[in-house]
């Protein structure tokens, strides 16, 4: 990587930031029917930064030549892993009798 790594750490900060808001962005055009316009920015916002850190560290990887389609599948697994968490800590109090039935 070229560069002194104040520029390395400033140009990974720009493109989290840029994918971020751009997924976000494309999150709140396909949910715009949505009536809860509060939850519905929080869930888009939430999943635009997921992307963004997604995006990222793939770019990442592949400017270290690290990207490989495994690591990639770990990367999809733990982000999805990390939604399902923090989905997990909104709903604590589920009733498990709700999903049986």
């Amino acid at each position: 990587v070229a560069g002194g790594a104040l520029t390395v750490a400033l140009f990974y900060t720009a493109l989290l930031i840029a994918v971020s808001g751009s997924a976000t962005l494309v999150g709140l055009l396909i949910r715009h029917h949505d009536a809860d316009e509060r939850r519905m920015l929080r869930i888009t916002v939430r999943q635009g930064f997921l992307i963004g850190i997604g995006v990222t560290i793939a770019i990442f990887l592949q400017s270290h030549v690290l990207l490989t389609w495994v690591n990639m599948v770990f990367l999809i697994a733990a982000l999805t892993l990390l939604e399902l968490f923090i989905i997990s800590i909104h709903h604590p109090q589920q009733d498990a009798r709700e999903f049986l039935a």
